[in-house]
């Protein structure tokens, strides 16, 4: 994490892991990706939202200062790169919503385009309803728009729970080498167990019993229990 961000920072600079042979030379191929590595398409990327961003979920996207709104930040964005992983944002309901992105491009033009986010819908018998109807309806504690986002949702508050988990509990723990988990968190991972399993019937999709297996062995977690 250090050297991507450390290298990522450095304007038209790209570095890129190599596993095996044909790795190597699939992308040093002059005809294959070694162009899109070499030469950046665009700088200075970033996009933004005018409200306060509660938490970006993403595996691989470079994401700015969310607490100014800012979603994305990338220095020099390269062709080879694989920018369509999924990104999930948690904001706070703002009845204007812009979202505005930036960038420069290879010949030093700088662009910007803002879009506004539109929040009207329409229910079974086509009536449409503007901003201060559709604010009700997402400031409800459990409100989807289909069974994908309902899975979406659960899997969030699944990491949110994980992450507030390891920053009460390392904290508390002597060892640092050692699995930590107080009383308390036992019966949060055994109340939210319940909760997760029955959005997993719900939903209908079998793939999640691996993250209610961890619930469920973290919610009776002895010393002298394995948990791998």
């Amino acid at each position: 994490k250090l050297l991507h961000s450390s290298l990522s920072g450095v304007q038209g600079c790209n570095y890129l892991s190599v596993h095996n042979k044909q790795e190597f030379i699939a992308k040093f191929h002059k005809e294959q990706e070694f162009p899109f590595i070499i030469r950046p398409i665009l700088y200075d990327l970033n996009v933004t939202l005018n409200t306060k961003i509660q938490q970006v979920y993403t595996a691989t996207l470079d994401t700015g200062n969310t607490r100014t709104g800012q979603i994305m930040n990338i220095k020099s964005l390269f062709a080879n790169n694989n920018y369509s992983q999924p990104l999930i944002i948690k904001f706070n309901y703002q009845k204007q919503l812009n979202l505005t992105t930036e960038f420069i491009t290879v010949d030093n033009k700088t662009h910007k385009n803002v879009q506004a986010i539109d929040l009207t819908y329409s229910d079974n018998e086509d009536d449409i309803y503007g901003g201060n109807e559709k604010a009700k309806l997402v400031q409800q504690k459990n409100f989807y728009d289909s069974i994908g986002i309902r899975k979406v949702v659960l899997l969030c508050r699944y990491i949110d729970m994980m992450r507030q988990w390891i920053k009460v509990d390392e904290k508390s723990s002597e060892d640092p080498n050692k699995l930590m988990i107080s009383t308390k968190w036992k019966e949060n991972f055994k109340e939210f167990g319940e909760y997760f399993e029955s959005e997993m019937k719900v939903i209908g999709d079998e793939q999640l019993q691996k993250e209610l297996d961890i619930i469920k062995k973290l919610s009776v977690y002895q010393d002298t229990v394995d948990i791998d």
